[in-house]
């Protein structure tokens, strides 16, 4: 049984396109069946993003499916496939797929139906952190906002020695401490895996202290997700926390126990996770299912319309130089307004129109 890890954003915003729904017709009507449309006729749906690295039509080996109840109804394109696929082949390799928002526009009924899916899903490297959840019972704040953590230089000195140096984006799950410093108000602490590495400001402790103050009436501790970039010198660890004046009654009041599993080992290889093969074969509208290598929809369009254009002047270009022969009015020269470079003006300003 295939788990369900949440990746979803704080908000139903979707802004991932997905390809390749024309292959999967029957599916995509399923969806229109069974969920309802807004006054807007746009579909809302939870879907999930699965690994298929057994899919013999995708160029990277990553291909990731955007699935609803379990049927394909599109993939990612190739190239965020790539991105996502380290924190996608640690899910696969746990058992799990991940949890996402879905938006479908679609008008099946027409004699060439038109179709447009986006997905809601955490940025690239930050669904899955890096470390594991606390061993206590454990809540955790709505992704939302970027919050900077301040005083960092004390935990750097102490672990420079073993901490990488690494790009922005290594996320981590870090738990969240109330303080007091004599007559000062109150504080949040920020703790990795029980080691102090920083504080917020009174302002920005102020926007998730109601967090704290809620979850350890419950006897939960507090985590949200965090990135931390390793610099040279220093480093710099930024909370992604809904402030909580911005939260739902339900995420402040009554939250999730322990809401993320214990995943597989971090590989600093994703390629050596044992992930099992996910493809299931050809779509239904379709003798194949969608290459991943392929264009989308959009650039396919685009590729035709510039193609044409290309002919469309290099023949009015060569009947131009025709014309010029035939009267013998004058040879054709670079500096010409039939020039190459006028040519390519051309070219650049329908390729312009077309995208």
């Amino acid at each position: 049984m295939v788990g369900i890890y949440d990746a979803k954003p704080s908000t139903a915003w979707c802004d991932q396109d997905a390809v390749g729904m024309r292959y999967h017709l029957s599916e995509i009507k399923s969806v229109t069946r069974q969920e309802y449309a807004d006054d807007k006729g746009i579909w809302h749906f939870d879907a999930v993003l699965v690994l298929e690295p057994d899919n013999p039509y995708s160029i990277s080996g990553h291909a990731v499916s955007v699935r609803y109840d379990d049927q394909v109804i599109g993939y990612l394109p190739e190239i965020d496939a790539v991105r996502y696929f380290p924190e996608m082949a640690r899910l696969a390799a746990s058992g799990f797929d991940a949890g996402v928002n879905a938006k479908l526009w679609a008008n099946t009924e027409k004699d060439t139906p038109y179709f447009s899916l986006k997905v809601g899903v955490l940025r690239p490297g930050t669904i899955v952190p890096s470390n594991d959840p606390p061993d206590t019972d454990w809540a955790l704040i709505p992704p939302g906002r970027s919050i900077k953590v301040t005083k960092t230089q004390d935990y750097y000195e102490a672990n420079k020695n073993t901490l990488p140096i690494s790009n922005w984006g290594t996320c981590y799950l870090v738990t969240l401490h109330k303080i007091t410093r004599g007559t000062k108000s109150p504080v949040v602490e920020v703790r990795i895996d029980g080691q102090h590495v920083g504080e917020l400001t009174e302002l920005s402790s102020a926007k998730l202290m109601p967090y704290i103050d809620r979850f350890t009436d419950k006897g939960l501790s507090t985590v949200c997700r965090a990135q931390m970039q390793v610099l040279a010198t220093n480093i710099k660890i930024t909370l992604n926390a809904l402030p909580a004046e911005e939260a739902k009654h339900p995420q402040l009041n009554n939250p999730v126990v322990n809401p993320l599993p214990v995943l597989v080992k971090k590989e600093q290889n994703p390629q050596l996770y044992q992930t099992p093969g996910r493809f299931k074969g050809t779509g239904s509208t379709s003798d194949a299912a969608y290459p991943q290598g392929a264009l989308s929809d959009k650039d396919a369009g685009c590729a035709i319309i510039v193609f044409g254009t290309i002919i469309i002047l290099a023949l009015w270009w060569l009947a131009s130089c025709m014309n010029d022969a035939f009267s013998g009015t004058s040879s054709y020269t670079p500096s010409s307004s039939t020039s190459v470079s006028s040519l390519y003006g051309e070219l650049e300003n329908a390729y312009r129109h077309a995208t």
